[in-house]
């Protein structure tokens, strides 16, 4: 059995977990490559093409989920493009609130839409402003809702695609984010991201650390009701949640490229190879 595991072109970082997983999969006498998604390739040599750090997809969005559609049409791609199309824009937030899940109040402003004097109208204090479609926190500004300057971020991003305004929650700063990662809808382990000290950004990039911690009864609840939205169970997943006064809210959920912590989670690789060999399996 042959497995490409995709990546990105043009990526801020090299890919940190797939030489821990290709020799996993090595074990199960599965061949593993990893290739760009714009590499120029014959996908059909391929028994199942994973999805797994492709961070560059969000600069050619569209030329990204054509690529998934029609290697979709050459052999087997995990996450489906179905669930890739549908997790590309935050929006999905919206549905998963709709449907029960707690969720980051969140105000939207679609793309050319005039929003000149809109911040005037949040009630919010400290407010984050980010892109709708992006990822690690890239176009994410903090600051004082009032602040002009977040009124200028704001009309310069909605220039370009829709755009989220969340209330800045302090839990960030002080204990972090909480990341539950699941393989073939299987939790199997959770990591608290917290930012370097001053910052709000958790990702390593901007100086924050991940260590490996428990997750609560009702975190993994939230998780549970979040992949249950799902029409597909997907090979892998992770749930991103932040804490209010009230509890846990779910801040995103990554479905395409997540980094999933490998490196840190004892067994974690070893766990994703077998999810892999399972899906492979039955696609026989």
């Amino acid at each position: 059995m042959h497995v490409a595991l995709i990546t990105g072109a043009e990526m801020a970082k090299p890919d940190p977990e797939s030489y821990l997983l290709i020799p996993e999969l090595n074990a199960l006498d599965i061949k593993a490559d990893l290739i760009s998604w714009r590499a120029n390739c014959d996908w059909s040599q391929f028994d199942l093409v994973v999805i797994r750090t492709p961070w560059d997809y969000f600069l050619h969005l569209n030329e990204f989920l054509a690529w998934v559609k029609s290697v979709e049409k050459l052999t087997k791609v995990l996450n489906t493009s179905d669930i890739l199309i549908w997790n590309s824009h935050k929006k999905y937030l919206q549905e998963l609130s709709q449907a029960g899940v707690p969720v980051v109040p969140t105000h939207w402003v679609v793309e050319k839409e005039n929003c000149i004097g809109l911040m005037k109208q949040i009630t919010w204090p400290v407010v984050v402003i980010k892109p709708a479609v992006s990822i690690g926190a890239i176009g994410a500004l903090k600051g004082d809702s009032q602040d002009p300057q977040m009124q200028t971020h704001l009309n310069q991003l909605v220039m370009n695609g829709d755009v989220m305004i969340q209330p800045y929650l302090e839990s960030v700063s002080k204990e972090g984010e909480l990341s539950l990662i699941y393989f073939d809808g299987v939790y199997s382990h959770a990591v608290c991201k917290k930012p370097q000290q001053g910052d709000y950004r958790v990702q390593d990039s901007y100086g924050g650390t991940n260590s490996v911690c428990e997750a609560d009864e009702k975190a993994k609840l939230i998780g549970k009701q979040v992949l249950a939205y799902l029409s597909k169970v997907p090979l892998y997943a992770r749930v991103d949640l932040v804490k209010d006064q009230k509890g846990w809210l779910l801040m995103e959920l990554e479905a395409i490229e997540p980094e999933l912590f490998l490196p840190i989670a004892v067994g974690a690789a070893s766990r994703f190879a077998k999810a892999i060999y399972t899906k492979l399996d039955s696609s026989k």
